[in-house]
């Protein structure tokens, strides 16, 4: 199904705004059917993914999030010196796919890629998204920025990228969803 997204702006805020093929406008985050739509600003159309693929991560309040946030770039910042070989045991095994890599180049992260994180957490939750959904967008933005260019589409083996190993830390580590397992139960 295809899906329209706009901004509307006035002078004192921003809303974002979605609708489905000729439906009317609704706000992105509280679902509200947008009643003037004069002023909305369409910059994209796209296909709704199946949001049923993905399991939301653990909702953490503000200050976990930043304590998490935190923890994994310690962890981040040793894969990239030391590859695989220092990892803790538990996520040496979550990352057993990869196998073991000496080393990773990456930006390493920083207090200023964890503020405009939190920031942007703030921002959305105060905006009236699903904070699950807020913290998973906050994670994807560090991860980008640590895999940003060139660094993240390196190979790691033959399996995957740095930047899909780094989206792995992320999801041991809770901060982002989870796809969602295939099973077979009841075929």
């Amino acid at each position: 199904m295809s899906q329209e997204r706009g901004l509307i702006l006035s002078e004192d805020s921003l809303r974002f705004v979605r609708r489905d093929a000729n439906a009317p406008w609704e706000d992105f985050f509280t679902k509200e059917k947008i009643k003037h739509s004069d002023n909305v600003i369409g910059y994209l159309t796209m296909e709704e993914k199946d949001k049923m693929n993905e399991v939301l991560p653990k909702k953490l309040s503000r200050k976990d999030l930043a304590y998490r946030l935190a923890d994994f770039f310690v962890t981040v910042r040793s894969f990239a010196d030391k590859g695989t070989n220092d990892l803790k045991s538990e996520i040496k095994n979550y990352l057993r796919e990869i196998g073991e890599v000496t080393n990773v180049l990456l930006h390493k992260p920083s207090v200023r890629i964890l503020r405009s994180a939190i920031a942007q957490y703030d921002f959305l939750v105060d905006q009236g998204m699903n904070p699950q959904q807020a913290q998973s967008y906050a994670s994807r933005l560090c991860v980008d920025q640590i895999t940003y260019g060139k660094f993240g589409a390196r190979p790691l083996g033959t399996k995957v990228s740095t930047h899909e190993a780094v989206v792995s830390l992320a999801q041991f580590y809770d901060l982002m969803g989870k796809p969602r397992q295939a099973t077979n139960f009841g075929a």
